[in-house]
Order: structure tokens, then sequence, then C-alpha cells
């Protein structure tokens, strides 16, 4: 089994032609909760059978993870778009 990561393109941290920038609260949020209600594939995720997760449901759950993060003192990083990195 692989795990989401595993597909994910790697940067080394020494790259330094990667500008990075603060991800914004509210684009986390929104990246969480589309988890949340969304497989990668687009499909709604089913919490239990012939029942989806709510968007309020998401979008609540989403900002209490958001607000755990920023209590652990959690810096999280965004880079360009794909099409704008570096090639390798």
């Amino acid at each position: 089994m692989t795990t989401p990561f595993a597909t994910m393109r790697k940067i080394p941290m020494s790259e330094p032609r990667v500008p990075l920038r603060l991800a914004d609260p509210a684009e986390i949020a929104g990246q969480i909760s589309l988890a949340l209600r969304y497989d990668e594939r687009g499909r709604s995720r089913p919490v239990a059978p012939g029942k989806v997760l709510g968007e309020f449901v998401a979008d609540q759950t989403a900002e209490a993870v958001l607000r755990m993060l920023e209590r652990g003192g959690y810096v999280i990083m965004k880079t360009p778009a794909p099409a704008t990195l570096p090639a390798q």
C-alpha cells in the first residue's frame, strides 16, 4: 500500500531555487475540508453506508485541525504551482 505522500514531488529543503511562502490559513482549512469530503478521484467520501460528510461538518473539522496545528506551533509552507517549479 502506498502512502498519499509517495506520489508527491519531493523538493529538497536545501533547494534554493524553490520560493516558499507561508500558506494562508484559509487556504489550508479549505484543502483539509476538501480532503475530508472527497477522495483523490473527486468522489464523495462516505462516512457510513449511504451517508457522506457534509460541507458544514468538514469545514468545522478543518477549522479545528487548523487551530490545533497553530497551537502546536506548526508552520506550513507552500510551493508555487507545479508548472512554475524549476526542472530537475
